[in-house]
């Protein structure tokens, strides 16, 4: 779940990046609190998933009005599902169906053919090297990967973790550490995940980095204040979106998730 808030977070996917650290606020409480309830969750993770509720939601959604109040909505979706159809419809959603949807051949099949996509395109980069660009337009800074993308410059938020934070890595550098005076070619350590370098000696005994934690140690407070607020105050949540569809939208607002 934290590696996939990060991605949602490089990604700059908006409501998705807050989503994953509620769910994860909330098995800490568990795990605190209510540790029978972890142990259940930890053993059962495979058939904890929120289809059913989306499902359910979206129905009676369909059936209510954005001015009912609480009571007309809790009458309306009894109704709902007091409908032999309905109710027909709910059960498909909450139990587990007999046969698998996909057979194990079938999912062979699938892996193999995306293996071998795969293989064409890391071949493809692999015999093309120096063919990657980084280029500013404006304030906007967007990345040329031809063997992946074609010939149309992507934003930046498609590269690694690194390319996110305020301290790109620098492949001509053997230390990305902000203040490093150090010189000489000394051993150094890249970190795969986000593509951040140091020397050795910079490290010390740190064995992520430090730029990259410090990112995400920042995200997660603002984005976790953001849904914390939501959460509490959800009419002046929606005020302020009412008063938002009135303003002009950005280029950001049209392009984010």
């Amino acid at each position: 779940m934290i590696r996939i808030w990060v991605m949602f977070v490089c990604l700059e996917r908006h409501h998705y990046n807050k989503a994953p650290l509620v769910w994860l606020s909330m098995c800490s409480y568990w795990g605190m609190h209510h540790p029978a309830l972890y142990k259940l969750l930890l053993t059962n993770l495979v058939i904890f998933v929120e289809y059913p509720v989306e499902n359910t939601h979206s129905i009676i959604r369909s059936k209510t009005n954005t001015h009912d109040t609480a009571e007309q909505i809790q009458k309306k979706a009894k109704v709902v599902f007091q409908s032999k159809m309905e109710q027909q419809h709910f059960k498909e959603h909450f139990t587990q169906p007999k046969k698998p949807q996909w057979s194990l051949n079938n999912l062979k099949s699938l892996k193999a053919k995306c293996a071998n996509i795969l293989a064409n395109i890391f071949t493809g980069i692999a015999k093309n090297p120096g063919k990657a660009k980084i280029s500013t337009q404006g304030k906007t800074t967007k990345v040329l990967l031809p063997k992946i993308f074609g010939d149309e410059p992507v934003k930046i938020k498609v590269l690694p973790l690194g390319y996110c934070t305020s301290t790109i890595p620098d492949q001509s550098s053997r230390c990305d550490l902000p203040g490093c005076n150090i010189n000489k070619d000394l051993s150094g350590k890249i970190f795969e995940g986000c593509s951040h370098s140091f020397h050795h000696s910079c490290l010390g005994e740190i064995q992520f980095c430090p730029l990259c934690q410090a990112f995400l140690a920042k995200k997660a407070e603002s984005l976790s204040k953001t849904a914390k607020e939501a959460i509490l105050n959800p009419k002046e949540k929606e005020s302020v979106n009412e008063q938002s569809k009135n303003l002009p939208a950005d280029d950001s607002e049209l392009e984010g998730g």
